[in-house]
C-alpha cells in the first residue's frame, strides 16, 4: 500500500508546512512529533542498530533471527509505523547482509526506509569514494525491496554527507521515484550547518517541488545547556520551522564515558519553546513520572496547535516570535532558508 503525501500549505514567512500523510485508514497531519503515548493515530518510530556480527548471527541461526523479529513486532502500534535501521559497522556489508536488512525492515514498516550507513559516513575521508559506496549500498538495498514492493520508499540522507555529493545522492533517489526523505542529523542541530541545510532545501525544492514530498528529522540535537542557562531553545522541536515536517527521536549513545552526575532531566516548556532542567522533587509535585513521555506528549500537542494555525493563517511568525526562547537570530536563519528555497 502506497503512502499518499499531499501538501496543504506553506507558511508565508517561515518554512512550516502542513502536509497530509495517508496510508489506508491511517492519516497523519504535519508538522508533528513521533511517538506520543496518548495518541493512537500518529507516527510510531522504531529504531534498531545493526552490526555485521549481529546480522551474521541472525543469518546463521534461525532462533536469533526470530527473536530479533519478535523484538521489533512488540514495538509496533496501530499508528503509522516507521521502522528505521542504522547500520553501525565501519565495513561495507555484503549483498547477503544487505538483503537481511531489507527483509527485516520491509516486514515491520508501513514504508520502506533505506538504512543510515552511519559509521561508513562518519569514517569516510574521500567524498567521491563515499558517494560511490553510498549509492551502491542504497541501490542494492532498493533492488531487494523492489522485487516484492508495494510500499512507498523513503530515502535516508545523512547530515554528515559532504555538501559536494548531496545533489548526486538525492538525484539517485529521484531517479528511482523517491521524493521523501529521512534526514539523520546524527546529534547535530539543524542551525549548526546553515549552508548545508539551505543547499539541501534548494535541491529538494528543485527535484520534488515539495508537492509530493515530506522531510523527517532523525536524531536531531535537543540543544546544550551552558552552566548559567536556566532554559535553552528546544532545537529539535524548532526544526519544523526550517522545513522538517516530522520531528523524530534521538538515539545517539554517548561516545565518551562520563562520570555519573545527578543532573535534573530536561522538560519541554511550550510557553517558551525551551527546555528547562527541573529537579526530581518538583517533577513529582507536578505529577510527571516519565519525562521522555511527558516531553513527547507536550510537543505533539503543541504541534497540533501549529497545524490548526497553519490551516487558518497565512503565517504564524508572530506566534512563534512570542516564544521567549525563539530569538531574532533563529528567526532570521529560518527566513533566510525560506527565501532561498521557495
Amino acid at each position: 500500500m502506497k503512502l499518499d503525501v499531499k501538501l496543504e500549505g506553506i507558511d508565508d514567512e517561515l518554512l512550516y508546512k502542513r502536509v497530509s500523510l495517508k496510508l489506508g485508514k491511517k492519516k497523519v497531519i504535519t508538522p508533528t512529533r513521533t511517538n506520543p503515548s496518548t495518541v493512537v493515530n500518529s507516527i510510531n518510530e522504531v529504531y534498531n542498530s545493526f552490526k555485521t556480527t549481529t546480522i551474521d548471527n541472525c543469518l546463521n541461526d534461525n532462533k536469533r533471527e526470530a527473536r530479533k523479529n519478535n523484538e521489533v513486532k512488540r514495538k509496533l502500534t496501530s499508528g503509522l509505523n516507521f521502522y528505521i535501521i542504522s547500520y553501525t559497522s565501519p565495513e561495507i556489508p555484503n549483498d547477503k547482509q544487505i538483503e537481511f536488512l531489507a527483509d527485516i525492515q520491509y516486514g515491520h514498516s508501513d514504508v520502506v526506509i533505506t538504512p543510515t550507513w552511519s559509521q561508513i559516513v562518519r569514517d569516510s575521508k574521500d567524498s567521491q569514494k563515499l558517494l560511490a559506496e553510498y549509492r551502491k549500498l542504497t541501490n542494492t538495498f532498493l533492488d531487494v525491496v523492489e522485487t516484492l514492493n508495494n510500499k512507498s520508499i523513503i530515502g535516508m540522507i545523512s547530515a554528515k554527507l559532504p555538501r559536494i555529493i548531496l545533489k548526486p545522492v538525492i538525484d539517485n533517489y529521484v531517479k528511482r521515484n523517491i521524493t521523501s526523505f529521512v534526514l539523520d542529523f546524527d546529534g547535530r542541530s539543524i542551525d549548526s550547518g546553515m549552508s548545508w541545510i539551505r543547499n539541501l532545501m534548494r535541491i529538494v525544492k528543485q527535484d520534488t517541488g515539495f508537492e509530493e514530498s515530506f522531510l523527517y528529522s532523525l536524531n536531531p540535537s535537543r540543544g546544550r545547556f551552558t552552566k548559567t542557562a536556566k532554559q535553552i531553545l528546544a532545537k529539535d522541536f524548532i526544526n519544523t520551522a526550517f522545513g522538517m515536517d516530522v520531528v523524530g527521536l534521538y538515539h545517539i549513545p554517548l561516545r565518551v564515558h562520563l562520570p555519573k552526575m545527578d543532573i535534573p532531566p530536561r522538560i519541554f516548556i511550550k510557553e517558551s519553546y525551551g527546555y528547562e532542567r527541573i529537579p526530581s522533587k518538583q517533577l513529582t509535585q507536578r505529577g510527571i513520572t516519565n519525562t521522555k513521555e511527558y516531553n513527547r506528549n507536550e510537543q505533539y500537542n503543541e504541534k497540533l496547535t501549529l497545524q490548526t494555525k497553519l490551516k487558518e493563517e497565512s503565517t504564524i511568525v508572530d506566534y512563534i516570535q512570542s516564544k521567549s526562547q525563539v530569538d531574532e537570530k533563529i528567526i532570521t536563519k529560518i527566513k533566510k532558508v525560506k527565501s532561498e528555497t521557495t
